[in-house]
């Protein structure tokens, strides 16, 4: 439906980052305690629409990709947290 939408919409594009999130663990990809991206989901997102605009946007010529590397940090905690019955 969303893919339908933006071929019929002028100036709408879709970039799907799931062959890049499923190739990576859910347990690092998503955070604690609900399903917002973790980290290194964001990063790999973010990995993903790089390689869009390189390969596939209309004005992505010339574009080259550079060099990413993820750095971890700490997870964080959402504040929806305080307000979920998530592992309790």
């Amino acid at each position: 439906m969303i893919k339908a939408l933006a071929a019929a919409t002028p100036g709408v594009y879709v970039v799907d980052p799931t062959e890049k999130l499923s190739a990576n663990d859910p347990m690092k990809t998503y955070g604690i305690g609900d399903k917002h991206l973790s980290p290194l989901g964001h990063f790999l997102v973010a990995e993903a629409i790089d390689q869009w605009l390189v390969n596939d946007w209309s004005g992505g010529k010339g574009l080259t990709v550079g060099e990413h590397q993820f750095v971890k940090t700490a997870p964080v905690e959402p504040d929806c947290l305080k307000f979920s019955q998530v592992g309790q």
